[in-house]
């Protein structure tokens, strides 16, 4: 659906790497045809490719194939990007996590959350709840 307002964007792909490179490649023209900034572009990209990649890697502890969902939205009047991903992985809410140590040197720190990080820091917005045994996370962030 596109008008004056909104455009959408819809995908779903499996657990699998092979369909986060699709659905990296397909987010990134979306985007790309909606904002001039690659830089801020890339930025949201890469804040996916952490996210989903999550999903993936930890969301389930069986072999089988699981859909995730993502949309995106954007609105040309507030001129930001709304992303939804949607999973039946383990619960887990991204908008709440272990803040990394980041004053250590690399050696000394503990692995783990350093991703989460700079997703919410380069979003303006993460939104998370679970209903029916789904994952929900929206991020938003403006396109200015």
């Amino acid at each position: 659906m596109t008008d004056q307002i909104n455009t959408l964007f819809e995908m779903k792909i499996l657990n699998k790497k092979d369909d986060l490179r699709k659905l990296l490649t397909e987010i990134d023209g979306f985007l790309l045809s909606h904002c001039k900034n690659p830089a801020l572009v890339n930025k949201i990209v890469m804040c996916m490719d952490e996210l989903v990649t999550n999903v993936i890697s930890y969301g389930h502890n069986d072999k089988a194939d699981h859909d995730i969902n993502i949309s995106a939205q954007i609105d040309m009047i507030k001129r930001e990007v709304s992303i939804t991903i949607k999973d039946d992985g383990f619960e887990f809410d991204p908008t709440n996590p272990t803040k990394p140590n980041i004053r250590n040197p690399v050696q000394q720190r503990q692995i783990g959350g350093l991703g989460l990080h700079i997703v919410s820091s380069i979003f303006d917005k993460m939104i998370y709840h679970r209903e029916n045994d789904m994952n929900i996370l929206t991020v938003v962030k403006s396109l200015i």
